[in-house]
């Protein structure tokens, strides 16, 4: 695809071994992968650096060690979130510098970030879906699966009614608000890891809420207005109304199948 030259960034730790601290795992993933074990420890550690660790966000979805640690494959993923955010950052970049009367930079980073806006929906966006989705470099296309990250771009502003009813109905569709407790940081349930099903994350849930308020959708808007009542209920019930033999306490990650305070797993 001609417009990945266009996409600026990819989760990629430049690492040919396992992580100290796991070791004996990460060996034995490296070892007994799908690819050379350089990459799986390369592919781990850039999981980690991108903050989910670990999600099937990064792991092939078939084969005989699909969604697993064994087949991760992060370096050759290019996420639709990494690259909203450097486009955050060039506009961010773009108004700095105009305020300190820097016109040639100001038109670097400007320059930028058009180029980035154009790619993430060149390459990104699917028309028949109606959202944005990574994009696997292996396979040389897109990857389906429901994330948060999915609606993401609505971050940078400027689409028209067109596409935000297409992300709407998508969202309808897709099954992600369905649940009592919150939005899943996926639907895949096969790999119970903690950046799955069932477990839903406050800062995602944060950033989904975002994208559609700022959507200027009404129906979307509505939507994030669900979802936040519903993060906040969970972890209201969770401090004040803990479930018989749990400790009153804020969780990291919520199980969003209740709206009880369940913490998440994995």
């Amino acid at each position: 695809m001609s417009s990945c030259r266009l996409v600026e960034s990819t989760e990629c730790i430049s690492t040919g071994c396992p992580r100290p601290e796991n070791y004996l795992t990460d060996l034995n993933n490296g070892l007994s992968g799908t690819e050379h074990p350089e990459f799986i420890w390369s592919s781990i550690a850039s999981a980690c650096e991108s903050g989910l660790d670990f999600s099937t966000r990064w792991f092939a979805h078939q084969g005989k060690y699909a969604d697993t640690k064994y087949s991760i494959r992060t370096n050759n993923i290019i996420p639709v979130d990494l690259n909203v955010f450097m486009a955050w950052n060039f506009a961010t970049l773009t108004n700095f510098h105009e305020i300190l009367g820097r016109s040639k930079k100001a038109a670097e980073y400007r320059e930028l970030y058009k180029r980035l806006r154009e790619a993430l929906d060149e390459v990104f966006w699917n028309e028949d879906y109606g959202a944005w989705f990574d994009y696997d470099l292996m396979e040389q296309k897109l990857r389906s699966g429901f994330y948060p990250s999915n609606v993401f771009p609505l971050l940078l502003g400027g689409y028209d009614a067109r596409v935000t009813k297409k992300i709407l109905n998508y969202l309808l569709e897709s099954g992600a608000l369905n649940f009592k407790g919150g939005i899943p940081v996926s639907l895949n349930n096969a790999s119970h890891e903690q950046w799955d099903y069932p477990n839903g994350w406050p800062p995602l849930t944060h950033l989904f809420v975002e994208s559609l308020r700022l959507s200027k959708n009404e129906k979307l808007v509505k939507i994030a207005e669900d979802a936040a009542w519903k993060f906040i209920r969970t972890a209201y019930n969770g401090m004040m109304y803990p479930k018989m033999g749990m400790p009153a306490a804020c969780w990291e990650k919520y199980d969003i199948r209740y709206d009880d305070g369940t913490p998440g797993s994995g």
